[in-house]
């Protein structure tokens, strides 16, 4: 019996999901969850062995191949909504700088993440604006991004913020890489965090 109920749930659960995802869409949703979403902060966190974390992060898989006698300097921050012991979503701010010409230098906003229940409740944006603030604090002059094209809510978000797309030098490979394995090209986009909105 506990088998058959196992089986119930774990079919059942891609169903719940989708139905959220397409109640989420409604303009009544958006226009009610920004009244309940839960108090939260976006929490600031400096990450020990950025090293092994970033090459498990790259997209072209070669973070840990630099060549020797090359300036590298990695940092990596987490940044974490958090309403009180319950986490509804985060992402990572990666600070690469180094002479070797690699395309991701400087910084990096990466895999942004909402709990679904959560989404469209403003706690994205939070966090991509926490992330901006944290890169600012820091000295940076631009803050970089991607995302998968097929992904239209993070490129509207990322757009509303004022990040523009562009093309980065040597990103044929990375491209190629990322269309063999997930089937969609990425898109690259930076806020320049000099210019006052």
């Amino acid at each position: 019996m506990d088998m058959w109920l196992n089986q119930i749930a774990i079919r059942t659960k891609p169903l719940a999901k989708q139905a959220v995802i397409k109640l989420q869409r409604l303009k009544l949703y958006v226009l009610l969850s920004r009244r309940l979403v839960p108090d939260y902060t976006v929490v600031h966190e400096e990450q020990q062995g950025a090293q092994d974390v970033l090459a498990n992060n790259d997209p072209d898989g070669q973070a840990a191949d630099k060549p020797a006698g090359k300036t590298t300097m990695c940092g990596l921050s987490r940044l974490t909504a958090v309403s009180g012991s319950k986490v509804l979503g985060g992402a990572w701010l990666r600070r690469h700088t180094t002479d070797d010409g690699s395309p991701f230098s400087g910084y990096w906003f990466v895999s942004l993440n909402v709990r679904t229940l959560y989404r469209r409740m403003g706690i994205g944006e939070a966090i991509v604006l926490r992330a901006m603030d944290q890169a600012r604090v820091e000295g940076a002059s631009e803050l970089r991004l991607y995302a998968s094209e097929d992904n239209h809510t993070a490129i509207a978000l990322y757009a509303k913020l004022g990040f523009e797309e562009f093309c980065p030098p040597f990103m044929e490979k990375i491209q190629a890489n990322h269309v063999m394995r997930c089937g969609s090209r990425l898109v690259f986009m930076r806020k320049d965090l000099a210019r006052l909105e």
